[in-house]
């Protein structure tokens, strides 16, 4: 076998076990990404069901119950509503941004690989 033969299937077992390692990252990843995909979907439906409906329900009680007018007490209440879904989605941000962890092993294989085939490349010329 000569030495461009052998290069080819080195590179060739190479990019297989590059493939590989990024399925394996992958499947890693896609398991991560569960929760924070439930959270943001908890969070979505909190924010489009309950909001609207608490807003006016608590606006109302607010402004009952002292002397804020109801525009005062629905801005009170809006503002808090939006707090929680911050909180909500912060937790659900930290989450998703923690999954890209997994690619690193990928992204250093890759790395290694590239200079490889770059000096391999160069101390054949």
């Amino acid at each position: 076998m000569n030495q461009v033969s052998r290069f080819g299937v080195d590179f060739i077992t190479l990019a297989e076990l590059q493939a590989e390692l990024l399925r394996v990252d992958s499947r890693d990843a896609t398991r991560q990404l569960v929760w924070p995909l439930v959270l943001s979907v908890v969070g979505l439906g909190f924010i489009i069901g309950c909001f609207p409906l608490a807003v006016f329900g608590i606006s109302w009680w607010l402004a009952a119950v002292t002397e804020l007018s109801l525009a005062g007490a629905s801005l009170i209440v809006a503002t808090a509503g939006l707090i929680v879904a911050a909180i909500v989605f912060y937790g659900a941000w930290r989450s998703l941004t923690q999954v890209w962890q997994y690619f690193n092993r990928s992204r250093e294989e890759f790395k290694q690989n590239v200079n490889w085939f770059k000096r391999t490349l160069a101390d054949r010329s």
